[in-house]
């Protein structure tokens, strides 16, 4: 995204695909700054242009769920899940605005995902992490399943349904996560 960031500042869009790279540059830029309404506009026209775009649809999460309007947010992060399930950003960013709801079980399994396809995504640690400090009472009803952090490197690579299911094999995981989690994956 720098890359095309500096592409635009130097001026190398022109067509309409270059179009579509310069709302939604501009977009991101806007959400970095924190003008969420301003990178709202972008995106929006980004996506207008190119509709099937995770990042944009990411982004657009993003706006929202800054913004405070989480429901739309998670509609926007189920778009970009729906256009790319192996985007662990996508599912992170999901995690977090079902935190901002109070949907803690589910932020935990949706982070779980994001954790799945990117063992090392420190921002999905630091979250989930926090939802259980938050609720270690087990208000929620946790299971210490769930409390893993999954890192192990043997899964790099692997199709996620088959690590579900070494997991289930190793009792990393209870039938009913692996059942959640599988069906998160379809």
């Amino acid at each position: 995204m720098e890359r095309r960031i500096q592409q635009y500042n130097m001026g190398f869009f022109s067509n309409s695909i270059d179009e579509e790279q310069k709302f939604k540059i501009e977009g991101y830029q806007f959400l970095k700054q924190g003008q969420y309404l301003e990178a709202l506009d972008m995106i929006n026209k980004a996506l207008i242009l190119n509709p099937n775009d995770a990042i944009a649809w990411n982004n657009k999460g993003s706006a929202l769920d800054s913004l405070g309007r989480y429901q739309e947010a998670i509609r926007a992060f189920d778009r970009t899940i729906e256009l790319d399930p192996n985007y662990a950003t996508g599912w992170n960013t999901k995690g977090w605005a079902l935190y901002n709801l109070g949907q803690y079980q589910d932020a935990v399994q949706v982070l779980d995902k994001a954790l799945l396809l990117n063992p090392e995504f420190e921002e999905s640690k630091r979250l989930k992490q926090k939802i259980i400090d938050e609720n270690s009472e087990n208000k929620y009803n946790f299971s210490n399943a769930s409390k893993k952090q999954h890192t192990n490197p043997d899964y790099e690579g692997q199709d996620p349904i088959q690590i579900l299911k070494t997991r289930l094999a190793r009792g990393e995981i209870s039938k009913e996560e692996f059942l959640d989690m599988r069906r998160l994956l379809k």
